[in-house]
């Protein structure tokens, strides 16, 4: 039987610490890698059997996720809040999160969140991006209303906005 190792992430804008686990909970590697897909392909490629890796879901989480599993791991996105409460530390170093992530994964207890396909995260991000120019072009509209206003400037109502056909 192929021995399996457990990975837990934990991820910033900058850094990601990794630590792996074994079956029976001992540390066999722990890794600060920087933000690269080709750093945490590698370490990974360094680990013994098959691979279990969870990070929690953060805004950066989808490119680390899609990283490990080109390497053949199985890969769980941690629910994060969820996660908190059962891993909660007075000291949270990020060797001591990315341990829990390894340690609940290996026990089968960590709360996971939906990863979508890679299509609807598209469409997602699709969305996410319209919604927030639709905000920025209200923002920018309703100040220049404003400093018209300011200045004395008419002006005819809704002219900034655009119009619907």
């Amino acid at each position: 039987m192929e021995a399996e190792t457990f990975v837990g992430l934990d991820v910033h804008k900058d850094l990601v610490v990794a630590t792996a686990v074994d079956g029976g909970g001992r540390r066999v590697a722990q890794a600060k890698l920087g933000p690269s897909d080709r750093e945490l392909v590698e370490f990974l490629d360094t680990l013994p059997g098959s691979k279990r890796v969870a990070l929690e879901a953060c805004s950066v989480w989808e490119h680390y996720h899609d990283a490990a599993v080109s390497t053949g791991a199985q890969v769980v996105l941690s629910h994060p809040f969820r996660t908190r409460l059962i891993a909660d530390a007075s000291l949270k170093p990020d060797k001591v999160d990315s341990e829990a992530l390894a340690t609940l994964l290996r026990l089968n207890a960590l709360p996971t969140s939906f990863v979508p396909d890679l299509a609807t995260r598209s469409l997602r991000r699709l969305v996410r991006e319209r919604v927030f120019y639709r905000k920025q072009n209200k923002s920018v509209a309703n100040h220049t209303y404003a400093q018209l206003f300011g200045r004395g400037i008419g002006y005819e109502e809704g002219i900034l906005m655009r119009v619907r056909r």
